[in-house]
């Protein structure tokens, strides 16, 4: 009785098929990885802006009024215990380096003449994206908060939050991603009560 094994080619194809099987399977594991950790960041971001946008629609419709200090800056003018005190929400950029996101910030300050005493609304902030510009990269606008021209005196705010380096054709299988565009409008409710102090 004669014992016969696996030739050399044989071992060779099997070894081939093996690694390209293995392969396959890698591949699909970190594409799946890649695209499952994309999901979760654009998840963080739609919860982190739904939380920004309720809490600055409540600030601003619990004061009494609002004015810009400037684009990104937006004074309120709010009611306390001691009586009237200036609010304020504002664009932070931590490292004056718009491209890292990471550090820039929408802040919430209850008292302008206190020091030391802010809450960050969130994180991961820019500029609203308006479409792309003559090289093909992101183009930005320029406005985050602006008064909208209805009466009473309607806030109208803008931005984007998350990665806006990212692009969904970048990376190693292209999976990408690119955050939320927030856009509201919010109305001061205490307008009424300006003289009842």
């Amino acid at each position: 009785m004669t014992r016969r094994g696996f030739t050399l080619i044989e071992l060779m194809v099997a070894t081939s098929l093996t690694m390209l099987v293995t392969l396959g399977s890698f591949t699909v594991f970190v594409m799946v990885n890649k695209m499952t950790y994309a999901g979760n960041r654009q998840v963080n971001y739609t919860d982190m802006a739904r939380t920004a946008q309720n809490k600055i629609i409540k600030y601003i419709e619990g004061s009494r009024a609002c004015g810009l200090l400037s684009s990104t800056s937006l004074m309120l003018t709010r009611p306390t215990s001691a009586g009237l005190v200036q609010a304020s929400i504002s664009f932070v950029d931590a490292d004056n380096n718009l491209a890292t996101v990471s550090n820039n910030f929408i802040i919430y300050t209850p008292n302008r003449s206190a020091t030391n005493i802010t809450e960050i609304l969130c994180s991961y902030v820019s500029f609203p994206i308006t479409g792309t510009n003559s090289s093909g990269g992101t183009a930005y606008g320029t406005n985050m908060f602006q008064m909208l021209n209805v009466s009473p005196a309607t806030v109208g705010v803008s931005f984007h939050l998350g990665d806006a380096t990212n692009t969904p054709n970048t990376g190693f299988l292209k999976t990408g991603y690119q955050g939320i565009e927030v856009g509201f409008s919010a109305t001061p409710r205490n307008l009424q009560s300006w003289y009842n102090l």
